[in-house]
C-alpha cells in the first residue's frame, strides 16, 4: 500500500464520520430523522393583507404592526405593501392599521400557499359616553327553539350572538360602525339573514322568516 493511497483512505473515512447517511427505507432510517426532514422542508406561504374602511370603500395595504407566530416570533418586518413571502405554515395574530383610522386585531389561519387577509378599518372617530346598542325583531313564522341572532362583519372579523326573546327581540349592546350581516341561526343552519348598517338610521330593524335568502339552509 503506497503512502499516496493511505491518506485517500484516511480522507475518506473522515468524510463518511462527519456526513450522515439517511437512508430511504422507514426500518432502517435513524429515528427521528422523518421528523427532521419535515422540519427542514417546513411549508410556507406567500401571504398579502389588504384594507378596507368598515362602510366599504377600499384602502389598499395597510401597515402591519404584528404578525406573531405562537412561538411570539413577530414577522411583520417581512410584510412590504402588505405581501410578505415564505411566511411558515401556522396561525398568526394580527395587528394591522392605517394613519387617521382605527386598528385591527384578529387571528389568522396560514395553511397554503397563497393567502389573502382582508381587515375592516375603521375612521377613527370619538368613542361614544355609551355603548352603542342595536335592537330588532324577528318576525313571520317563529323560528325553532335554540335559534338565535348572530351579527357578522362584513370587512372586519367581529363578530356577536344574540337570544331571540318571546316577542322575537334580540340586542346588540357594544357594537361598532360599519357593514354587518344579521343571520337566524339554528341547529338546521342559517335561518333568515340581511345586512345593515351601524349606526342604524332606518326604520324598525326586523328579520322575517320565511322570505328569499340566497345564503340560508337548503
Amino acid at each position: 500500500m503506497t503512502p499516496r493511497l493511505v491518506k485517500r483512505r484516511s480522507f475518506a473515512a473522515c468524510c463518511l464520520g462527519t456526513v450522515p447517511v439517511l437512508r430511504l427505507t422507514g426500518q432502517e432510517a435513524p429515528h427521528g430523522a422523518g421528523r427532521t426532514l419535515a422540519r427542514e422542508k417546513r411549508l410556507s406561504a406567500r401571504v398579502e393583507i389588504v384594507a378596507f374602511e368598515e362602510g366599504g370603500r377600499f384602502l389598499g395595504a395597510p401597515d402591519v404592526r404584528a404578525f406573531e407566530s405562537e412561538d411570539h416570533r413577530n414577522l411583520a418586518s417581512k410584510f412590504h405593501s402588505g405581501v410578505a413571502e415564505d411566511i411558515p405554515f401556522g396561525a398568526y395574530r394580527l395587528e394591522a392599521r392605517l394613519v387617521a383610522h382605527t386598528s385591527d386585531v384578529g387571528y389568522v389561519p396560514v395553511y397554503g400557499p397563497r393567502v389573502t387577509v382582508v381587515v375592516g378599518l375603521a375612521v377613527g372617530y370619538e368613542l361614544p359616553l355609551y355603548p352603542m346598542v342595536l335592537q330588532g325583531r324577528v318576525i313571520g313564522p317563529a323560528p325553532p327553539h335554540r335559534s338565535f341572532v348572530k351579527l357578522t362583519g362584513i370587512y372586519n372579523s367581529r363578530s356577536m350572538e344574540s337570544a331571540i326573546g318571546p316577542d322575537g327581540g334580540f340586542s346588540f349592546a357594544g357594537v361598532s360602525h360599519g357593514s354587518f350581516v344579521l343571520l337566524v341561526i339554528g341547529e338546521g343552519g342559517i335561518l333568515a339573514g340581511r345586512t345593515v348598517t351601524i349606526p342604524y338610521t332606518g326604520p324598525p330593524l326586523t328579520i322575517e322568516m320565511g322570505r328569499d335568502c340566497t345564503m340560508c339552509s337548503q
